[in-house]
Formats: C-alpha cells, structure tokens, sequence
C-alpha cells in the first residue's frame, strides 16, 4: 500500500532510529522504495540509480507533491513545462583547509610539474615523521593528533587524482577539488518561480590582489607613485591641483549569486499528501542541521550542486535560510512513520517553503557555458507524467585538464527572410 513516506532511517548509522549510542552519531536519512510501482512518487529506493556507489533518491517536487491545483498524473499535461530548479546534495568528507591544501597543490602542479615531486618529497618525509610520532606514543594525544594529520595527508593524496566537478575536457575543471565532498544521495526538483532571471556587479579597485603580494611589489609600486607624486606636486607647487590618475584591478568576489524560491505545499488533499509533506519538510531541516559526533566533532551542513537549465549553473551552494511557515487552520495530527512509530504534530491546511541558496563561487562564464551544455540536464528524469521510476543520472566522469579555452560569442548572419523586425545580421 502506498503510505506516501520518502525516508526512513538508516539503521546502520543507529539503532532503530536512535543516535548510535558508540559513535553518537545521529542516524542518517535514507529513501524508501515504494511498495506498489517503484519510485512512483518521484524518487528511486535502496535499489535505485548510483552516484559514485552511492544510492540516489530523487524527491520530485514539480511532478509528485501537491504545491498547485494541476493534477498529477499519467495523462496530466499540465505540470510539464513548469520551471524548475534541481539540487544534487553531497557532503564535506574532510576540513575545509585540507580541501585548499589540495587545491593549492593543483594549481601548483600544474604551473610547474616539477612540483608534484616537491610534494610528493614532503609528504612522505611529513608521513614517516607521523609514523613515527603515531608509533611512539598510540594513545596520547600527541600519537592521536598524528594520525588524524597522517589521515589528511592521505585523503589529499587521493584526492588529487578525483574530479567532483565537470566531465572530460571540461571548462568546469578549473574548480575541480575546490572543496572535498561526496554525495548523500539526495536529489530535488524544486518549482521555481522567482522573477528575477540574472544580475551581476562587476567591480574594480585599488587592491592588487595577488600580484601585489609578490615579494613586496605592492609596496614598491606604493613608495614609487607616493615619489612621484610628491615630485609632481613640488614642480606643481604654484598650480591649482595635482594628480597622477592610477590604474585599477579587477575585483574578483570571494561569493556568488544567491538564489531564492518559494512554493506551497497544500495538506487538504489526502492524508498521504500530509505525510509526505512533512517527511519533505522534515527532510529538509535535517538534512540542512549540523551533526554534533562528539563534544568537539561536528559534520557541517551540506553543499548542494544547483542548476535552472538556461538561467543558471553552480558547482558549490549550501542553503543559507530555510523558512517553513503554517498557513490556514491548523491541528494536531498523529502520522505514523518508519522506525519511529506514531508521532503528533502540527499540521496546518498548507506549508509555505522559502529557500535561498547562496553560491561560494562567483559566477563565470565557465558556468554559463556549461549550464546550456554539461549541465543543461542535472537530474534527468523519465518521460512520464508522473517521472514515475525516473532514472536519475548525474552528469559526471573522470576529468582532465582543460586543454581549449571557453568559445567567444560572435555574431551570426541572419538567414530568415521573414523576420518582422527586418533584421539582417
């Protein structure tokens, strides 16, 4: 029977979805396969598609929840044209300042091969000193900070020759390993309907950035113009004003755009609609929450893969806000969920959910381009009504170094006589 729940939890990560009592870490969220047509509310089960060994569970929003009056269905036409924007969820597998390490290293390499062998050099030398300290003293926290050191140093290793980003021959490579991450397996297909299209500031400056901090140029630039500008000013001294007019530098933004969407999620159709929504909305939230491991351990919350096929392509965006809000009447209500059992909570007569993403990489023409090419179909999803039992494949592959730059634009000659507008070029 159709029950209409997404997830349950994963009982290897705890016990009957409990925080595991050794390792407290809370249990992680899993999709369930439908027990009547597989995947028939938009999303695959244990047995499904994979993502890197990983099991995928597309929550197909647009086509599978009731956010709008157009039914669903195997002969609904009405939700096929709706826009959309995907999210393929991954997670951090390692700190932050290894990731740059790694990156650092990339860009290094691939200036100057001859790096590669410095590194390889220093981390060994790094590796034998870890052994040795690991081997010294196993259970101290000397011997434990080691390994932990010696556990980074591996993972960078192997991540040097990973690709999480982009395809062969990809102008998406240059931000390959730019964070270290893997997927959770959890897919959506949000309705998008935000007025905004694009926006962008460019911006130049004063600051040199990394030019200037080579060997004290900024500063030699600085004491040179600050020379002779006193020089012009003394030889100026009787006219009105003096000023040399200086060059500026580009700008480059640490972050990107952020994008925001809002939909409804109507709870007066059937009790089936009610507990997927909730299990929706409690998906959500959990997903999106920090995991405390131990006193001083935490996973942070996820990074998400974003595109709006035409419009928009991101690589790196984590959910910055999350807004649930009760609308119409409300009552207490009792749901019946797996590996908990019977719960009670509020559940009002609609759900408004109010997302935005915010991108940690400033947006390129590397990701236009790949947004109508690479990525111009993120999670692809069968041609039925309903996606029912979608194949959810994701746009992947072992990368190289990118080996042409991104194409120019030109102007093309226009070849349609009927053109009202008179157009010839």
């Amino acid at each position: 029977m159709n029950n209409g729940l997404i997830w349950t939890f994963d009982s290897s990560s705890g016990t009957s979805g409990q925080p595991n009592q050794q390792s407290q870490i809370c249990p992680n969220l899993i999709g369930v396969q439908n027990s009547n047509q597989a995947g028939s509310l938009g999303y695959t089960g244990s047995q499904g598609n994979q993502l890197n060994g990983t099991n995928t569970w597309l929550v197909d929003v647009v086509n599978d929840f009731e956010w709008t009056l157009s039914p669903r269905g195997q002969s609904d036409t009405a939700r096929l044209d709706v826009p959309y924007i995907s999210l393929v969820e991954n997670r951090l597998k390692t700190n932050s300042l290894i990731a740059q390490f790694a990156y650092f290293a990339q860009t290094a390499v691939a200036k100057n091969p001859a790096v590669q062998q410095y590194i390889s050099n220093l981390s060994q030398s790094t590796q034998n000193n870890l052994t040795q300290a690991v081997a010294n003293n196993p259970n101290g926290l000397t011997g434990k900070v080691a390994a932990q050191i010696q556990n980074a140093f591996n993972n960078t290793s192997n991540f040097l020759s990973s690709s999480p980003v982009g395809g062969s021959n990809s102008v998406l490579d240059p931000y390959n390993g730019l964070y270290i991450i893997e997927p959770t397996g959890w897919q959506y297909n949000l309705p998008y309907f935000t007025n905004t299209n694009n926006e962008l500031g460019n911006q130049f400056g004063t600051d040199m950035g990394v030019v200037g901090k080579m060997f004290g140029i900024n500063d030699a630039v600085q004491g040179f113009g600050d020379l002779v500008e006193s020089a012009a000013g003394l030889a100026n001294l009787t006219q009105p004003g003096t000023y040399i007019e200086k060059a500026q530098f580009y700008q480059f933004q640490p972050q990107g755009d952020t994008i925001n969407l809002t939909f409804p999620l109507f709870n007066t159709m059937t009790y089936n609609d009610v507990i997927r929504n909730w299990q929706l909305i409690y998906l959500l939230i959990y997903q999106n929450r920090p995991n405390r491991r131990t006193r001083d351990l935490i996973d942070p919350a996820p990074l998400y893969e974003v595109s709006i096929p035409g419009v928009k392509y991101t690589p790196y965006a984590y959910i910055s806000n999350l807004s649930v809000e009760f609308m119409g009447a409300r009552r207490t209500m009792t749901l019946s969920i797996n590996n908990v059992g019977d719960i009670q909570t509020i559940i009002p007569d609609a759900y408004r959910v109010s997302i935005t993403l915010q991108s940690l990489v400033m947006e390129t023409k590397n990701f236009l381009y790949a947004s109508l090419t690479e990525k111009q179909n993120l999670i692809t999803t069968s041609s039925s009504t309903t996606n029912a039992a979608g194949q959810t494949t994701i746009n992947s592959g072992n990368s190289q170094p990118l080996t042409s730059p991104l194409p120019t634009l030109s102007p093309t000659q226009n070849i349609d006589a009927t053109d009202p507008y008179g157009n010839t070029g």
